[in-house]
Parts: C-alpha cells; sequence; structure tokens
C-alpha cells in the first residue's frame, strides 16, 4: 500500500489492476482517483472499460459518455 499516494500512482495501479484482469479493483482505485479531480477524461474512460469488461453496460455507458463530454470541453478551451 502506498502511503498518500499521487495521482499518477494511482492511475497507474488502477491500470496495472484492469490489466491483470481485476476489474473491481481497479474500479476502486479508478475512483480513488476521482476524489482527486474530476478533469481527467481518461479516468471516466478507463472506468467504462473496467464496466465493459464486466458486462456492467449500464455503468459503463454513463462513464465513457463523462470521459467524452470531458474530452470535448477541454478540447474547445484548447481550441479558443
Amino acid at each position: 500500500v502506498i502511503e498518500n499516494p499521487s495521482l499518477l500512482n494511482i492511475k497507474q495501479v488502477a491500470k496495472s489492476l484492469a490489466l491483470l484482469g481485476r476489474y473491481r479493483v481497479a474500479i476502486d482505485a479508478y475512483k480513488e482517483a476521482l476524489t482527486r479531480t474530476s478533469t481527467d477524461w481518461e479516468i471516466f474512460h478507463n472506468l467504462g472499460l473496467c464496466y465493459m469488461q464486466l458486462r456492467e453496460f449500464t455503468e459503463a455507458k454513463q462513464y465513457l459518455l463523462q470521459a467524452l463530454q470531458i474530452s470535448e470541453i477541454q478540447e474547445a478551451s484548447y481550441l479558443a
């Protein structure tokens, strides 16, 4: 267990867990990452992918749509 992990550390642990097929634990880690930021589209995207692997499509859709919305907002502000 990492004491006071950074957002980057949490995201890396979550990604590693997902790659190992430990989707429930990866979801918990990604949700921990969301307590530190709510504007990282990649976290929402990866949560959606984890839920897809678990065949929980309603949750997957919710997180994937949030990822898309955040990325569109960030792209629009970048282009403005």
